[in-house]
C-alpha cells in the first residue's frame, strides 16, 4: 500500500483545498487500497487517489451476493486502517485536513500535523498509536533538539470512545529512544511500521545518520524498537535492534509481529524479507524479494507470508518458518500491481488483493499445508454487479 499512495499523499497532503467533483459512486470501487473483513462482509477503503470525486468511501461488500451493501463516505487519500472488536474502523487521511476518523460512526479528529499514515490498536482496547510520515529535512540535530521537524512528533497515542470521540493523549519522538549526540549532526527518523501487541509495542524505523567524524558522509540505518509507551516512548526496558548491522537493505517498508518470539520486516533499496528472533534480538533468516515491496501480511495460522509488489506487479508467497518461496503471481492485463492483501476469515486458503489502478479486487487460492503441498494460484476478479 505504501508505494502506491505515498508519493501522491505526501505531495498533496499539505496543499489540498476544497475538491470539486461528483459524489463518490456507491456501487463501485475507485482506487481501492486497504482491505478489512468482519464475518461475511468485506470492507474496501477507496482512496479516490486522483481526487475525481468529492470524497473517498468505504464499500461494504456482501461476499455471498458479491454486491456493495453500503458505502460510507470518508475523506480521500486514506492511509492505514484498523478495525476494533465493535468494528469501528479507524483511518488516517490527508485530504483537506489531516485527520484520524472512525469511518462508520463519523467521529473525526482534526490533527495538528501533516501526513498521518500509520495507525495501530489492539482489538478490544480503546487506545492506540498514530504514526506520521515525516520527510527527511536537511537540518542539524543536537543535544538541545529532539526532532528535525520542529516539535512535530513521529508518533501520537490516542484514546477512542464512541461518546467522547477520539483524543490525543501523548506525543512521542523517536529520537528520545537514543542517546543524545555529543555534537551537532543529522539524525532523521521515518517510520516503516507500528505493531501493538499485548505486552509490547514494536516500531520499525529508518534513519538518515551523519558520520559524526565527517558531516559530508551519511548512512541509512533500520532499527526495530521494542518498547511499552507510557509517559515516554522508551525507557530502560526498551530494546533496539540495529538491523543494518547484518543486512544491507536500508529502507523500512513493513512490519509484522507473529508473537513474542518472532517478527518479520520488509526492507527496501536492497529489497529483502527478514525473520527476526525477538528474544535473541537478531535476524535469523533473510531472502531477496521484489523491487519496491509495499505490503507484508501473515496468515492467521502464522504459516504463510505474502508480499505485495505494486512496481513489479507481483504477489509473492513465502513459508513463514524458513522464508522458503513457494508462489509468485502476476495478474494479467493490469495497470499496476497489488496494493493490499487480506487473508479471508471465513474461507480457508483464500485471499483478497486490492489492485488500486484497476479499481478492482482479486481473489486467489493458496495452499501451504506441507512441504510437498504448497502453491499460489487460481485467480479471479471479484465481480460487482451493477
Amino acid at each position: 500500500m505504501r508505494m502506491s499512495l505515498l508519493g501522491v499523499l505526501l505531495a498533496l497532503s499539505g496543499c489540498l483545498g476544497t475538491v470539486d467533483g461528483d459524489s463518490f459512486p456507491e456501487d463501485s470501487l475507485y482506487y481501492p487500497s486497504v482491505l478489512l473483513q468482519k464475518d461475511n462482509t468485506l470492507y474496501v477503503v477507496n482512496s479516490n487517489l486522483d481526487l475525481r470525486y468529492q470524497t473517498g468511501g468505504i464499500s461494504q461488500i456482501d461476499l455471498t451476493s458479491r454486491k456493495v451493501s453500503l458505502t460510507k463516505f470518508i475523506p480521500s487519500l486514506a492511509g492505514q486502517a484498523v478495525a476494533n472488536d465493535d468494528f469501528s474502523i479507524l483511518i488516517t487521511t490527508s485530504q483537506q485536513r489531516n485527520s484520524l476518523l472512525d469511518a462508520l460512526s463519523g467521529n473525526n479528529l482534526s490533527l495538528q500535523y501533516n501526513a498521518p499514515y500509520f495507525v495501530g490498536a489492539l482489538k478490544g482496547q480503546t487506545s492506540g498509536l498514530l504514526g506520521y510520515l515525516n520527510l527527511p529535512i536537511n537540518e542539524f540535530w543536537d543535544n538541545t533538539r529532539f526532532s528535525l521537524v520542529a516539535d512535530q512528533p513521529e508518533i501520537q497515542a490516542f484514546t477512542y470512545d464512541k461518546a467522547a470521540g477520539i483524543q490525543i493523549t501523548k506525543n512521542y519522538q523517536i529520537a528520545t529512544c537514543f542517546d543524545k549526540p555529543a555534537k551537532s549532526y543529522r539524525r532523521i527518523a521515518r517510520l516503516g511500521g507500528i505493531s501493538i501487541q499485548p505486552d509490547n509495542t514494536y516500531i520499525l524505523a529508518e534513519f538518515f545518520i551523519d558520520d559524526p567524524s565527517d558531516n559530508t558522509k551519511f548512512s541509512k540505518r533500520v532499527f526495530l524498537i521494542r518498547t511499552n509507551p507510557k509517559d515516554t516512548l522508551c525507557d530502560d526496558k526498551t530494546t533496539i535492534l540495529d538491523i543494518t548491522k547484518t543486512e544491507k537493505a536500508q529502507a523500512a517498508r513493513a512490519l509484522v509481529v507473529a508473537d513474542s518470539n518472532t517478527a518479520y520486516a520488509l526492507l527496501d533499496e536492497y529489497p529483502i524479507l527478514v525473520k527476526i528472533d525477538l528474544k535473541a534480538q537478531n535476524v535469523t533468516e533473510r531472502v531477496p524479494t521484489c523491487k519496491g515491496p509495499a505490503t507484508l501480511k501473515l496468515s492467521p495460522d502464522a504459516l504463510t507470508l505474502l508480499v505485495a509488489c505494486p512496481k513489479t506487479n507481483e504477489l509473492i508467497a513465502y513459508n513463514a518458518s524458513d522464508l522458503g518461496l513457494f508462489g509468485r503471481y502476476m495478474a494479467e492485463k493490469t495497470k499496476s500491481g497489488p496494493v493490499d492483501v487480506l487473508f479471508d476469515q471465513t474461507t480457508p486458503n483464500r485471499i483478497f488483493v486490492s489492485y488500486q489502478q484497476d479499481h478492482a479486487i482479486g481473489i486467489l487460492k493458496y495452499e501451504n499445508s506441507a512441504p510437498h503441498n504448497r502453491s499460489l494460484g487460481t485467480f479471479e476478479w471479484l465481480q460487482l454487479p451493477r
